[in-house]
């Protein structure tokens, strides 16, 4: 039995949407973001029930797909990689994300070090160790 023959036919009419949608957005590959326009089509099926609840109709949810992918064009190596883009989001805002957790450590470590001076103040045994008497 074939995978396709496990879905249920308002399922095929949705992937077979999600088909269309990509290559009309110009994409290479078909993404989630195509599948859940495709479900959000198909009147029978579940998000497309959630989706109306939250208020997002087709128009809507077409604008925010094309706010998060590129078409095809801004494509590289065989269509798996995005020029420019990471994830949907664009480059430079990946690199900041980056370099903001790469600054986390010094910040971390800058407290550490007062915090450290504190237990060694507080603990004898530390001071006795560096040769240092309780009173010093």
């Amino acid at each position: 039995m074939e995978l396709r023959d496990q879905y249920t036919a308002a399922a095929q009419r949705a992937i077979s949407c999600a088909v269309q949608y990509a290559k009309k957005s110009g994409s290479p590959m078909i993404g989630t973001e195509h599948l859940l326009y495709g479900l959000s089509q198909e009147k029978e099926g579940t998000a497309h029930v959630v989706l109306r609840a939250y208020q997002v109709d087709a128009d809507t949810l077409d604008s925010l797909i094309r706010e998060l992918i590129e078409p095809e064009k801004d494509f590289i190596s065989r269509g798996t990689k995005q020029a420019g883009k990471t994830n949907g989001r664009p480059l430079e805002e990946g690199k900041k994300g980056r370099k903001q957790k790469a600054e986390q450590p010094d910040r971390i470590s800058e407290s550490a070090v007062p915090e450290s001076k504190r237990q060694e103040d507080k603990n004898p045994e530390s001071r006795m160790q560096e040769g240092k008497t309780p009173e010093s």
